[in-house]
């Protein structure tokens, strides 16, 4: 009886330490592979670092592991768990700002945090060799009244 709760006691805390993964962005069309079954990778997919990706020549996948605030880049074309990805491809990790982390973390949640402004009417301002100023705006976009001539 000891022994079986020893065996299950362990088996938690290993399962604890594992490193879970959750996919940040995708590039190209980056597989897993389990039971030789192959599944395409979405963005805010949860991972275990013994699972194998496949990444293809001009694909690359962005993982980010929530419990050391690290975001690693996998580039390449690779094939193998993602522990040993990790560790053949040296400069792929970066640990983010706590304020960076919260940004991460409210895209993977669905609340994805976009630019308010709009730039749908922008205007080109640019500056001649007379140095005076020219407006390259669209007439129907212009706010400033014109003169009838």
């Amino acid at each position: 009886m000891k022994k079986i709760l020893l065996f299950i006691l362990l088996s938690v805390a290993c399962t604890i330490n594992a490193q879970n993964f959750i996919v940040y962005a995708v590039t190209g069309n980056v597989v897993t592979i389990e039971k030789r079954l192959k599944s395409t990778v979405s963005v805010r997919q949860h991972l275990d670092a013994n699972v194998i990706l496949s990444i293809p020549e001009e694909g690359s996948i962005r993982l980010f592991d929530i419990e050391t605030r690290k975001l690693y880049t996998l580039k390449n074309k690779c094939m193998g768990p993602i522990s040993k990805l990790i560790e053949t491809q040296p400069n792929s990790s970066k640990v983010v700002t706590p304020q960076y982390f919260r940004y991460i973390m409210k895209n993977l949640r669905g609340n994805m945090v976009t630019n308010t402004c709009e730039t749908d009417n922008a205007t080109t301002i640019f500056r001649d060799a007379n140095d005076s100023l020219y407006v390259d705006t669209p007439a129907e976009v212009d706010t400033i009244p014109q003169k009838e001539k």
